[in-house]
């Protein structure tokens, strides 16, 4: 049996090596998508082709699925921005 290294076969639908911007990201990070900040609430498993986010608008508190692709980390704010 082999085990491959981490990350190698995966590919995009492109054929560029998949980095998952969401990682790095914990549950309850600010994330951005579609230039707003949410909070991420959920995320499908590594293996799930096209995986999708759930986020959290702060200010309306709604729901809302994304594909990982199109979600980052949030840059940090100094904590007087926070």
């Amino acid at each position: 049996m082999s085990v491959a290294a981490p990350g190698q076969g995966m590919r995009s639908r492109a054929g560029t090596p998949m980095m998952f911007s969401t990682a790095a990201m914990k549950i309850g990070d600010l994330v951005l998508y579609q230039g707003r900040l949410y909070y991420l609430r959920g995320l499908d498993p590594m293996s799930v082709p096209d995986r999708r986010v759930i986020l959290e608008d702060p200010e309306t508190g709604e729901e809302v699925a994304a594909p990982a692709d199109d979600v980052s980390a949030a840059e940090p704010f100094p904590p007087s921005a926070v």
